[in-house]
């Protein structure tokens, strides 16, 4: 799992070990195309990886987020799954009421194209 941002907002990513591999594959492969050195890349990749930690299942079939990534997230008792295609997001609920809501759905360029959200 790896924390990032999206909207500006902290989430978890989850991806598979095989799925993670591809995206560090892909950054590797896209950065080299624009030619960013292998030490630039090294660095940036670790800082990534860096960040990451392997998900826990309890015994009861519950996903175990470290205590430091709940407070990161600000997760309580309640978590929004978002899936993504490749991997899915964990964000604290409120936050992503705010990210789709009707008036945020609005602000995605691409959908002006294919009409889907609005």
């Amino acid at each position: 799992m790896l924390a990032a941002l999206s909207e500006g907002y902290p989430v978890l990513k989850c991806y598979t070990e095989a799925g993670f591999a591809e995206k560090i594959a892909s950054i590797r492969r896209e950065a080299k195309e624009q030619g960013v050195t292998p030490v630039k890349i090294d660095h940036y990749v670790g800082v990534i990886t860096g960040q990451c930690f392997v998900g826990e299942i309890s015994s009861q079939g519950k996903l175990l987020i470290p205590k430091a990534q709940r407070e990161r997230l600000r997760l309580e008792d309640l978590v929004s799954i978002v899936g993504r295609g490749a991997y899915f997001e964990l964000w604290n609920p409120d936050e992503f009421a705010i990210v789709s809501s009707p008036e945020a759905m609005q602000q995605i360029e691409l959908d002006k194209m294919f009409g889907i959200l609005t």
